[in-house]
């Protein structure tokens, strides 16, 4: 069997080109793979090809747009995108060559972004899967161009993948009928080192990652550790670092706001967050709709305990106070409370080693094996 992937970006450090690249290795091993990117900067081919995998460039739009703070920019946006759809018809017709051309058995989308490939693959008459990673509302304020009906008939051709329960009832309640599963991502659980690092002194060293935005609630952890340095733990230092990249105006407008204290360091898009995280002592997820919560696993993989907001897929992977701690979303006196109780290293290290354990049970392999399950069965 033949399975044609379409990526989203060309971004490889995205959570979603991450976790696509760990499957195409291990898929490449037993299927012939190729994989589809688009004509935009990034290096995601490049890692590709190192790989020895067959990569094919064609220009694609996503189906979706970011939501504008003005109204001008948001008409401005959703006519610019209405456009891309009407080009993406273009798009269509040139993959269902390539599907007939390549022989494909299988077309599998890896975000919820892209829709245009699961029209070619039901106008070539062949298996479609589509990996749904995101909310696209909740998560990252994206408006969906198709109407409703249209992407409705998206969901109901082939087969759904979910990165989480919350995932899969989201899309339940936009297609009753749908065909969806839950796979939760998996990690190559031999590239973490679980490192408990005591506190030295009255310091504690906090670690958020993620895209700045709003919904990843890097405001929620400025205004929590400004309370636990200033009101709750005087006597006690936290610093709060922040990695990732996104929306500059929102973090320095945040910062401004709590006074630009000096324990807040944005440390802009990191390349190796294995050096970070050897120097933190546990790590915030702030975000108020995490869909599934890579990074929570790799902290846990990394011996950081994790404090998350009680929602979503975080919600799924933290068991509250055995392997990480939860906080009432977008409380950020709860968060302040709880990062409080990190003060007691008997306490870290416990929700420390309970949370490695449990992190490693989800590896890429299990995540392989499922998979491949599932597209072993789309033809019976």
């Amino acid at each position: 069997m033949k399975i044609l992937f379409v990526t989203h970006n060309n971004n490889e450090k995205s959570g979603a080109n991450r976790s696509i690249i760990s499957l195409i290795e291990r898929f490449n091993k037993g299927y012939e793979v190729v994989v589809l990117v688009n004509k935009t900067e990034g290096n995601l081919p490049d890692v590709l090809e190192k790989l020895g995998i067959q990569v094919v460039r064609m220009r694609y739009w996503w189906s979706c747009v970011p939501t504008r703070s003005s109204v001008a920019r948001n008409v401005a946006v959703i006519s610019r995108g209405y456009l891309r759809l009407l080009q993406n018809e273009v798009a269509v017709r040139k993959l269902v060559k390539l599907i007939k051309d390549e022989n494909i058995g299988v077309v599998y989308t890896n975000t919820s972004t892209i829709t245009f490939s699961s029209r070619a693959a039901q106008k070539a008459n062949v298996a479609h899967v589509w990996h749904l990673r995101e909310f696209g509302d909740k998560d990252f304020n994206f408006r969906r161009l198709l109407p409703r009906s249209s992407f409705v008939n998206r969901l109901n051709y082939g087969k759904l993948i979910a990165v989480s329960n919350s995932i899969s009832d989201y899309y339940k309640g936009i297609s009753s009928s749908c065909d969806i599963e839950t796979v939760y991502n998996g990690l190559d659980i031999s590239l973490f080192k679980n490192k408990f690092i005591p506190r030295v002194d009255n310091s504690l060293n906090l670690l958020i990652v993620g895209q700045l935005s709003k919904n990843k609630g890097q405001d929620q952890a400025i205004k929590a550790v400004k309370l636990f340095n200033e009101k709750y733990s005087p006597n006690y230092k936290a610093s709060l670092f922040i990695a990732g990249r996104g929306d500059q105006y929102f973090l320095q407008s945040e910062m401004k706001k709590a006074g630009s204290p000096y324990y807040i360091h944005y440390l802009g898009q990191v390349e190796n967050l294995a050096e970070v995280r050897a120097n933190m002592h546990a790590a915030l997820v702030c975000s108020s709709s995490e869909a599934f919560g890579r990074v929570t696993l790799e902290s846990m993989l990394s011996g950081l305990p994790v404090i998350g907001a009680d929602t979503a897929g975080t919600g799924e992977l933290i068991i509250n106070g055995m392997n990480g701690l939860l906080y009432k979303n977008k409380d950020e006196n709860d968060l302040a409370l709880k990062i409080h109780m990190l003060l007691d290293d008997s306490l870290r290290k416990r929700l420390s080693d309970a949370a490695f354990l449990y992190a490693s049970n989800f590896s890429i392999s299990h995540t392989y094996d499922d998979i491949s399950t599932i597209i072993i069965n789309l033809d019976k």
